[in-house]
């Protein structure tokens, strides 16, 4: 991904890029999702948390820039997601976002709005379909032809 920075940094970068205040959204991702709030007493394991920190804000740092009309999420289990195909539908109408496929470890939008695509991945993480599909195990993203694509670690366990 990006070069190596602290989450302190990689936070100050993405704040400056939002001009000064980070989307309520983001901000709960940062804090709570990837718990960087509670970073001063994570004592060995806040390694953990910078890296986590870091890597998502390089993430949106890239989403924030990319030009794209539809996202792809590459995650595990999504064959658990076919029951619940049609809430997921709803809550991505409910952001401007339309659910095109899920199919062998991806599940496909289209949308191209940045906050659209934050509510859906997080609404998809609620779901608890795969217990290692959360914000701090996204390692990989690029953009090709106008599609996000996003994966997620969702193996290592």
């Amino acid at each position: 991904m990006g070069k190596v920075k602290s989450a302190e940094q990689a936070i100050q970068e993405l704040t400056e890029a939002y001009g000064g205040t980070l989307p309520y959204l983001i901000d709960g991702i940062i804090n709570v999702g990837l718990d960087y709030a509670n970073i001063d007493s994570a004592g060995e394991f806040s390694y953990f948390i910078e890296k986590r920190v870091g890597s998502f804000c390089d993430f949106m740092m890239c989403a924030k820039s990319a030009k794209f009309t539809n996202f792809s999420i590459r995650c595990g289990y999504t064959f658990r997601l076919i029951d619940v195909t049609e809430k997921i539908r709803i809550a991505a109408n409910e952001v401007d976002v339309k659910l095109l496929s899920i199919d062998r470890g991806w599940v496909h939008f289209e949308g191209s709005d940045l906050s659209g695509l934050l509510s859906v991945v997080t609404f998809l993480m609620l779901i608890r379909h795969c217990a290692m599909f959360n914000w701090g195990t996204i390692y990989k993203y690029d953009v090709d032809e106008g599609n996000l694509s996003i994966y997620f670690d969702t193996k290592s366990g």
